[in-house]
């Protein structure tokens, strides 16, 4: 494995002087300045022709469609990006030596502490540029079938360029979070047999010493990281996110044009490069600000009918059943396949797909791609379900604003499936060629609607467990400040404990639920816009019957009580926490002794850095702000789509003959 990243670190390092994305060698072996000049000066003149080029263009067209218009202004930052960054190299030449000065300062003081680990980290870079060739080769083969950008070939050098300054990056930022992570490892081994984290030997004090200027040299190398690089990431995001928007652009206005297979490779497989690059890059820059240490766990809820209606729709596994638990999965996945087999062949018979056909078929892919990873995360996430349900066993709480609360919900949606069911019964006598495909979303979207109540009835029940919690610290508080009674300090250590299980349970139910509640909360988002669109459809056009508003407004008010009580509750344990942390300086006595009110600072410390955030798997925080966010979403996507709406009609009325 040590020779592997050598190995690749030898070759990364080759490219990156060979594309002048490292600074200048020291004037010494006046060949190698020389030979680094000359290739600065080879990469300047390239990008001073490829804006040359794009200037060009725009100045020879006159008709200035906005694809062409984009595609020219793509073509024009990229050049500039690539002038930015040769420049970048140049002008902090002193950051960049200082850079490498303290890190490898940072990766001796770090050998001396613990072995240097470096995990997987060629696998994932090798990994992710062999995926970024492929899809450069399947869209080098989409562009000589159809000719989609004449500048395809010419900008392949800028691409990799770009995408080599981005590994770059992602390589120093994983370095960086690699010693992070040693030295929290090395801060818990210290602290292993010492409730204060106090150093009481000599060689204790001088380890963390060692640690804290370790601390010091990692955030002096962050500093300098952003120094270096800070303007050419700023660049780098806003073209990225424009290039994405761009080509979603191109691949919705393809679908209502000519719907030409090509086009649709070219712009996915650039949507797929982008997208892959920028997420690896905001991920591990988004871990060094974290470095949360992965746990394993969930919570179970006690009641059997409910337990079992989740077990038989595949979100949630049975401790209790061992190979008979996967006849559900087995089941399902057969679904899945029959229904993935079937409606491509027929929705390709169909001979215009207007707004309403693609639609339909975004939230069919949607629902069912949800639908299996949902099935597919429960059925890998088994055994943290297991060891939570023995965990919680011990301590299971039957509060009856709780099961209430629940019961409201699964009642809404309930309803909301079996009003749906009736009106699709009585709208099977008019047979419509969206009818099949409904019957075969359904079962999909009830699935992932049930993921979600499992998903709230975990977080109901981690939060009576807080509230517990806060009951008796409030006891405790209130006692300290009446009496004068000798400080129970054993009573402080097992709530100090107690807070700790709690956030561990948290930390383990992001670990279990984070993914497939990034999956579901995305996918019941845009269902929540379409029902939104049909249903302004219905009622602005009104060329439909009444029915049709049923299925779309009980959807709508399902969907909107799930993400508000699911984000509501989520917020509630952030501000569970918070209230805790204000109840602990009230456990302070000034005449008591040192180990109590140092315990007391401990815990409040503790309560600092340690909340209860309910996360999707670090891609957003599940509270009142997204849900705030998630409106403002549908209201603008919603306006989209009525226009859209408005432009086909427009186009239809405009294509009869009079």
């Amino acid at each position: 494995m040590n020779s592997l990243e050598a190995l690749f670190t030898r070759c990364l390092q080759g490219i990156y002087w060979w594309m002048g994305l490292v600074p200048l060698p020291p004037v010494s072996p006046l060949w190698r300045m020389l030979l680094a000049m000359l290739i600065r000066l080879i990469w300047v003149s390239y990008f001073l022709w490829m804006l040359w080029t794009g200037i060009s263009y725009v100045l020879v067209d006159r008709s200035m469609s906005v694809s062409y218009l984009t595609g020219s202004v793509l073509f024009i930052g990229y050049s500039m990006l690539g002038l930015l960054i040769q420049a970048q190299t140049i002008l902090k030449q002193r950051s960049y030596a200082r850079l490498e000065d303290y890190r490898i300062q940072l990766e001796l003081q770090m050998n001396r502490l613990s072995s240097s680990h470096y995990g997987h980290r060629s696998g994932r870079l090798l990994f992710l540029l062999g995926a970024h060739l492929a899809s450069d080769i399947v869209k080098s083969w989409a562009n000589s079938k159809y000719s989609i950008s004449p500048v395809h070939i010419v900008s392949l050098m800028q691409k990799w360029q770009v995408r080599f300054h981005i590994i770059q990056l992602i390589r120093q930022i994983m370095e960086l979070n690699q010693r992070a992570v040693q030295l929290r490892h090395s801060l818990l081994r210290l602290a292993a047999g010492n409730d204060l984290w106090l150093p009481y030997s000599l060689s204790d004090f001088k380890h963390l010493q060692t640690l804290r200027l370790s601390y010091g040299r990692i955030y002096e190398c962050h500093e300098l990281f952003n120094d270096c690089y800070g303007w050419g990431l700023l660049c780098l995001q806003l073209l990225c996110s424009f290039e994405f928007v761009a080509n979603a652009y191109w691949f919705i206005t393809e679908a209502y044009d000519s719907q030409r297979l090509y086009i649709f490779i070219f712009n996915g497989n650039t949507c797929f490069t982008i997208g892959s690059l920028v997420t690896a890059l905001f991920w591990y820059g988004d871990a060094s600000a974290n470095n949360l240490q992965p746990s394993t766990a969930s919570v179970m809820m006690g009641r059997a009918a409910f337990h079992l209606v989740l077990c038989c729709m595949g979100v949630r596994c049975n401790s209790r059943l061992h190979r008979l638990q996967l006849l559900p999965f087995g089941l399902w996945l057969c679904w899945l396949i029959a229904v993935w087999t079937g409606v491509p062949r027929y929705i390709l018979a169909i001979p215009y797909c207007s707004l309403d056909c693609l639609i339909i078929m975004t939230m069919f892919v949607m629902l069912s791609s949800a639908h299996g990873f949902v099935l597919l995360d429960t059925l890998l996430k088994r055994r943290t379900h297991r060891q939570l349900e023995l965990q919680l066993a011990v301590n299971q709480f039957t509060d009856r604003k709780v099961q209430t609360e629940l019961i409201c919900v699964f009642c809404v949606f309930l309803l909301a499936a079996l009003q749906s069911l009736i009106v699709w019964f009585r709208l099977n006598t008019k047979w419509e060629w969206y009818t099949p495909i409904f019957w075969l979303s359904a079962p999909s979207a009830w699935v992932v609607q049930l993921k979600m109540i499992a998903f709230l009835s975990e977080v109901l029940a981690a939060n009576e467990r807080v509230l517990g919690m806060r009951r008796s610290l409030k006891q405790l508080a209130a006692q300290s400040t009446r009496s004068r009674q000798l400080p129970d300090v054993e009573q402080l250590v097992r709530l100090k404990d107690q807070y700790r299980q709690l956030h561990l349970l948290f930390v383990q139910l992001n670990a279990a639920y984070g993914l497939s509640m990034l999956i579901v909360f995305i996918v019941l988002c845009f269902d929540f816009v379409f029902s939104a669109y049909w249903l302004a459809k219905t009622t602005l056009i009104r060329s439909q019957s009444g029915v049709h508003l049923f299925p779309s407004l009980g959807f709508m008010i399902n969907v909107g009580l799930l993400l508000t009580v699911t984000c509501w509750h989520c917020q509630q344990s952030f501000n569970h926490s918070r209230q805790i942390g204000c109840l602990i300086p009230k456990l302070v006595k000034p005449l008591g002794s040192k180990r109590y009110n140092d315990l007391v600072s401990e815990f409040l410390l503790q309560t600092l850095h340690q909340r209860f955030v309910v996360t999707a798997k670090d891609f957003f925080s599940l509270n009142l702000h997204l849900l705030s966010s998630m409106f403002g979403a549908v209201v603008t996507y919603l306006v989209i789509l009525i226009q859209f709406m408005f432009a086909e009609k427009s186009a239809q009325a405009a294509a009869r003959p009079k």
